[in-house]
């Protein structure tokens, strides 16, 4: 059995990013321009209805109104979805290209083509079949929960009872966290088989649960440290440019009436900070899987010349 090398796999993004540190400059740069493009849309667009919606959950208001403002925003939601697909699909493709097809580096590995079509319709898919684990899950729950609080009442040990529901939520984040690893490889198998392929990492995967893990881990602990960062950043704009917003009220409830209400001197550094530490946070958290991927598949090792992950990133 191949051995994944865990440092090597997790820390594939930040070797990235420190090695074609003018890749990921143009990456940001998108990602800004996208980030304040869909500001701009949004208040044009949906700042009316959202500021309604706003007030309606601040004031609890008729729920009538609520639903009145949940359809207005209903079409534009939509779209924006439409959009977000096309664009995390376009992301995919260029992570995994970046790993596997290290050669196609031009326009900054970006794409619009078969293999981003592709990304999409797993994405699509995995999104319904989550939806159907979801369900099953809450069901499960639901019935143990009830189980439970009956047994604990018989017992008359309320305790139990809390042990019991904490055991049941860490069971069903145990069950994600296994089905996501096993499942994992499907982007970068799809990307390099250019076949659809939504379960081909299920036996890929087999006996090497706890070094994917823990790649997926070190790398989720990482990009949480970049938000951490970034929190601290906004927090001190916020308090530097606005003393009597708190970090909240500037989170979840932005001035949605103009352009120039919306875009505060806080809110630009948001923008820009935290559309540069989600490019960043991309490779981290998406070229793991294409990584440990071009270990195990010799199909995506010959791709690749057989260069080493030095040499590709090199």
């Amino acid at each position: 059995m191949v051995e994944l090398p865990i440092g090597e796999c997790a820390l594939s993004g930040p070797r990235f990013i420190l090695r074609r540190p003018g890749v990921v400059a143009a990456w940001m740069a998108i990602q800004i321009l996208i980030n304040l493009i869909a500001s701009v849309a949004m208040i044009a667009v949906m700042g009316g209805p959202l500021q309604s919606l706003m007030r309606a959950s601040r004031d609890k208001a008729d729920p009538q109104a609520t639903l009145a403002a949940f359809a207005a925003l209903a079409p534009a939601y939509l779209v924006s979805m439409l959009i977000s697909l096309v664009i995390y699909a376009v992301i995919y493709g260029a992570m995994n290209r970046a790993v596997l097809r290290p050669d196609e580096g031009r326009f900054a590995y970006l794409r619009l083509g078969g293999d981003e079509f592709r990304q999409g319709v797993l994405m699509v898919a995995f999104g319904f079949m989550g939806l159907l684990v979801y369900i099953a899950a809450v069901l499960v729950g639901v019935i143990l929960a009830g189980i439970i609080g009956v047994a604990a009442g018989a017992m008359n040990a309320p305790f139990v009872s809390v042990i019991l529901m904490v055991l049941l939520f860490v069971g069903i984040f145990a069950l994600y966290a296994f089905l996501g690893v096993r499942v994992s490889l499907a982007s970068a198998i799809t990307f390099d088989t250019r076949r659809i392929d939504l379960f081909g990492g299920w036996s890929m995967s087999r006996g090497r649960f706890w070094p994917m893990f823990a790649i997926y881990l070190l790398a989720g602990l990482m990009a949480a440290a970049l938000v951490v960062v970034g929190g601290l950043l906004v927090w001190s704009a916020v308090a530097a440019t606005a003393p009597g917003q708190s970090i909240v009220q500037f989170m979840a409830q932005p001035n949605l009436g103009t352009v120039s209400s919306y875009f505060t001197p806080a809110r630009v550094i948001y923008v820009l900070v935290f559309g540069a530490l989600s490019t960043l946070m991309l490779p981290i958290l998406l070229m793991p899987g294409a990584t440990i991927y071009r270990h195990l598949a010799p199909s995506a090792s010959a791709a690749a010349g057989g260069q080493s992950m030095d040499e590709v990133f090199a």
